[in-house]
Formats: structure tokens, sequence, C-alpha cells
């Protein structure tokens, strides 16, 4: 009996076998090469036959960053990639698919990708597919430790792409208005038709995030929340900023005179505004920069910087500007001496660094000399109208400057009279 059930079961796992040989067969009849290459070309085949192309909502650098794009795939291995960056020129790029460990998407042309790269000194050239949905593809880029994940999620577009495109470039222009216009004034305040308060006003553009920082029970505190910008000029508040037991909502950007007028809050009237004056006192802080002797400008104001250009333009060496507040000098500097000297140092001698209020120190020339005498300093003062600019209408302003803190190390020093005129300062 055993025999014969034996004899009825081999010819079913013989039939068995043979089929899974078949489908073995059948599944490993192309080479990995081969395989990869359908799959490759099934991805690329997708992404070219989208009629109106892929919107693209691309998270960068660890993902605190976001912008749309629109990308549309070409025969011929080019890409547009449609950005809000309007201001950039080249809008193509070369694309190529490969198979590493994974499919590899890869942009090989200085494009707006790179532009971002260049914004924010990270870069996303080669992207890792994900995973896929139904006209969806989603990629990262992992980069290295320093850059962080970034994230590309492909949708298939439709009609309206291109009027979605349009609709977010004036959105975008929106939004570069918002950031500081650094040829005005250093202070963009938030004040009041009605009351005495002043905020400070800051806006992120990569985040879309705005910081306003005042004064509240005698801190200095700071409210920070992300904005909805409309392409008419609405500035809204995800979260209320409260004043005096009031909510602001929502701003509306006037573009005559750069100014975010307040629309929506209980009552309060006011507008963010290029101001003259820091929004608040900071006690202590023009003490804090007299005690430290040695202060180096790091970088200058766009309207400070022409003049500390046009002093370069006659003296080429010129390297930095030094400021030495208990040894009353007042210094420029180069690398190496400039022509004709053997002196790296020059400038003024005698100058009395004064505190004129809590914020707000003076720098008083009226018994300044030449600190050694070299001729290039004194060829420059007395005929170069840049450093007569840079250091009478600046450094020497008669109503004094405003001394701000930056983070730690780093002062602004900002012209009373001039507010557009500034330099970042670090202590050493």
């Amino acid at each position: 009996m055993k025999k014969q059930v034996l004899l009825y079961i081999l010819p079913v796992l013989i039939f068995i076998s043979a089929c899974q040989k078949n489908e073995v067969d059948t599944l490993f009849k192309d080479t990995p090469e081969a395989r990869t290459n359908a799959e490759i070309a099934e991805v690329k085949s997708d992404l070219i036959g989208s009629q109106y192309g892929w919107m693209s909502e691309y998270y960068y650098n660890d993902s605190v960053m976001h912008t749309t794009l629109l990308f549309k795939f070409k025969e011929d291995n080019r890409v547009e990639i449609i950005s809000v960056f309007d201001d950039y020129l080249n809008k193509v790029s070369n694309f190529k698919m490969k198979y590493a460990q994974q499919l590899d998407l890869t942009f090989d042309t200085y494009s707006v990708l790179s532009f971002l790269m260049d914004e924010t000194h990270f870069a996303d050239f080669r992207w890792e597919l994900e995973n896929t949905g139904e006209g969806e593809y989603k990629f990262i880029s992992r980069a290295d430790k320093s850059e962080g994940i970034s994230y590309l999620t492909l949708k298939k577009a439709d009609a309206n792409a291109d009027a979605r495109m349009v609709e977010l470039t004036e959105i975008h222009q929106i939004r570069k208005k918002l950031v500081r216009d650094m040829s005005q004034s250093f202070f963009r305040n938030l004040v009041f038709t009605a009351l005495a308060d002043k905020y400070s006003f800051e806006f992120d553009q990569y985040k879309d995030e705005v910081t306003f920082t005042g004064v509240s029970d005698g801190k200095i505190v700071s409210f920070k929340t992300k904005i909805e910008i409309t392409r008419e000029g609405k500035v809204i508040l995800q979260d209320p900023l409260v004043v005096d037991g009031k909510q602001i909502r929502e701003f509306l950007f006037v573009e005559e005179d750069n100014t975010l007028v307040i629309t929506d809050s209980d009552g309060l009237e006011g507008s963010v505004m290029y101001d003259r004056a820091p929004a608040f006192t900071v006690t202590g802080i023009a003490d804090f920069f007299l005690s430290n002797n040695m202060n180096f400008a790091s970088e200058y104001s766009v309207a400070l910087q022409q003049y500390y250009d046009g002093m370069k333009e006659a003296v080429p060496t010129l390297t930095g500007t030094q400021l030495y507040s208990q040894w009353g000098y007042l210094l420029l500097f180069s690398n190496t001496p400039p022509a004709g000297s053997t002196q790296r140092h020059d400038g003024f001698a005698g100058v009395k660094y004064m505190k004129v209020a809590e914020d707000l120190i003076y720098i008083d020339s009226s018994a300044a000399g030449i600190f050694r005498g070299d001729d290039w300093f004194k060829a420059l003062i007395s005929s170069n109208q840049a450093a007569q600019v840079f250091f009478g209408a600046y450094f020497f302003d008669p109503q004094g400057l405003y001394v701000v803190y930056d983070s730690p190390g780093f002062l602004y020093l900002v012209s009373k009279s001039y507010p557009q005129l500034y330099m970042k300062i670090s202590q050493e």
C-alpha cells in the first residue's frame, strides 16, 4: 500500500519541481545588469512621459529649509527646473540615472540646485530613490554628516503646475523684500502709534520665520513664529504676537515705503519700519564694549563698505580696521606695509572712547594725532574722500555710535546720524 502511495505522490512532486524550475528560469533569464537597466528605463520613461512635469517639494539641509520646484524631464537627458528663483538664469541641467545599491538620480550641471547649495553651503546632487507610490517618487540625499539629509518628492504635475509656479514666484518676490535691506537703516522695528514699546524685526527667508525681540518685565525676550505669505502681500503669523495683552496676527506689506502694516489685531495700530534707533536699550552694553580694549572689524555694511573700498583703492594692501578703546587708538592695518612705509599699522592716536548712554558711545577726535606719522596715512586722510567719510561721518559721528549685541564675542557699531553706516566687530 505504501509503495502505491509513493507511486502516486512522486509524479506530483516531479511536476511541482518542474514548475518551480521554470519559474526560477523565467525569473533569472535576464542578467542582473539587464534587470537594473529595465528598472532604470521604466522610471526614466515615466519621468519623461509626464505631460506637465513633476511638482517637487524640496526639504534641504536636514529638512529645516523648503522650496517648491517644477521638473520637466526631456528625452535628451536634460531637465528643465522651474523655481521661484527667477533671477537665476540657468534653469536647465543634465540628469542621469544609474543603479548602485539603489537607483540613483544625479543632476550634474550648475543649475538652481547648485544655486541653493551656494546660498546655504550644502550640496544635493545625487539622490537615492527611497520609495515610490502612484504618480510619486521620493528621493533622499544623505550627503555627509556636515551637510545633513535632504528630501526630494516628485509628484506628477497637472495642467495648473505652471500657474502655481508663477504664483509662488510672486510670493517669493515679497519674501525677498521682507529680508532686511542692508542699504537702509540697521534698525528695522515694529513701532506702534499709541504705545512706546518697540520690537526689533528679523526675517529668515529660508525658514519663512520671523523674530520679534523686545523687553518684557525688564528682560529681553524674543518671539519666533512661522509665517504664511500670500501673493497679495499679506504676512500671516502662525502664532500671534501678544503686545499689551492684545494679539497681532497679520500684516500687509506696503512696497512704496517697505513697511509691514498691522491689519489684524485687537485694536493695536503700527507697522514694521526702518527706524533710526534700537528698539530697546540694553543696559551696560556700552560699558561692555569699552571694557574690552581690542576690537577688530569683521564686516562692513553695504553703505560703509563702499568707503572702505575707496580707501583700499588708494592703499591696496589695506586689510582691516582696529579699535583700541583703552589705549585711544583707531587704526588701519595691512598684512604687509603699504608702499613707501615700513609699518603695517597707522591711524589715529589720542582719541577718546566715551560712554554717552547705556547703548551709545562717542569717539572724540578733538585731541587726536597720527599714530605713527607714516606718509601713507597722512596722504589718505588728507586727500581721500572715502577715508574722510569713513572716519569723519562714521567713527567721529557727532551723535555717536550705537552698540548692538550680535552674538558672543561680536557687536555692531551703528552710526546714530546715518544708521545705514555700521560695522560688525569681534572682540579679542
